[in-house]
């Protein structure tokens, strides 16, 4: 049996198109997306005219590509949604290969005290071409989750959002360079190991991670380490090397990039899916904080 019809066209506004409808609603909610995301290229009070011969500015290019305009044809507005949805999340549409274990699995093995998960990628901004962002993650534990509330994940979620504002350029100088802060008297204990441009940048990401927490970090739980020859250790061009027959480019060991966070997870024992608290991607619905 066919569902009921909740919107009967009776009780709809007169001369009501769901069309027009549904692109003013891509106008109201995604424009802005789109005017955010290249925001590079100009506010939202951004013209087409103003980026001159629009050959030469392929950013403007593809904003003006992905906006939509009010004489659109549908079919036109949806090719823009989906060009847009292509240039926002191409990295999510094939997930990438894995060394891991089914969670199930894991957790009829071991229990383990909640933990946080934070997921900083490079900027597409600052890619040259054929590149692959650069990500990194952060992690630390919660004590006992027997405890732990959903509201009180949502409090993490609000301070990971100040700590790394989303309108940031960047919230992570990654490096050559090591920071590293563990303590294994803490309850629970803490284990970080930031990898960093210079000792400053190590140290505003562990006093950062430290603020999410509301605590103040013990320096004398530090230690910061450089290789002595970082040019010959960890190369910019790596290289490549012959494997099975065909020459393989290798992959960077500690690549300088500047990195954004993307999202914030918890894995709180015996929930089967990480919890999204945080979120600027769109990509989780149910994230408890949104950027």
């Amino acid at each position: 049996m066919a569902a009921p019809n909740r919107f009967p066209s009776d009780q709809l506004p007169k001369n009501f198109s769901p069309t027009e409808h549904f692109q003013d609603q891509v106008k109201r909610l995604v424009n802005p997306e789109v005017a955010r995301y290249f925001r590079d290229v100009g506010d939202e009070s951004w013209t087409p005219g103003q980026a001159g011969d629009l050959s030469k500015s392929p950013r403007a290019s593809i904003r003006l590509a992905c906006s939509h305009l009010e004489p659109d044809t549908i079919d036109l507005t949806i090719g823009r949604l989906i060009l847009f949805y292509l240039v926002t999340r191409r990295d999510e549409l094939v997930n990438p290969p894995i060394y891991g274990l089914p969670i199930p699995g894991f957790q009829q093995s071991v229990k383990f005290l909640p933990q946080i998960s934070l997921f900083f990628r490079e900027s597409r901004q600052d890619l040259e071409p054929g590149q692959t962002p650069i990500t990194g993650e952060v992690s630390f534990r919660l004590k006992s989750g027997e405890s732990l509330s959903e509201s009180a994940l949502e409090a993490i979620g609000r301070r990971i959002k100040s700590e790394f504002p989303p309108r940031a350029e960047s919230h992570w100088q990654k490096g050559r360079d090591c920071m590293a802060y563990r303590d294994l008297e803490r309850n629970p204990p803490i284990q970080l190991k930031i990898l960093c441009g210079s000792k400053a940048a190590g140290r505003d990401m562990v006093e950062a991670i430290f603020r999410v927490l509301g605590e103040a970090p013990d320096w004398s739980k530090a230690h910061f380490s450089q290789n002595e020859q970082e040019g010959t250790a960890y190369p910019v061009v790596p290289g490549s090397d012959t494997v099975l027959g065909r020459s393989r480019k290798l992959p960077r060991r500690r690549p300088m990039a500047r990195v954004k966070l993307q999202y914030a997870v918890a894995h709180v024992w015996p929930v089967p899916v990480p919890i999204p608290i945080y979120d600027t991607t769109g990509r989780f619905g149910a994230a408890l904080v949104r950027g």
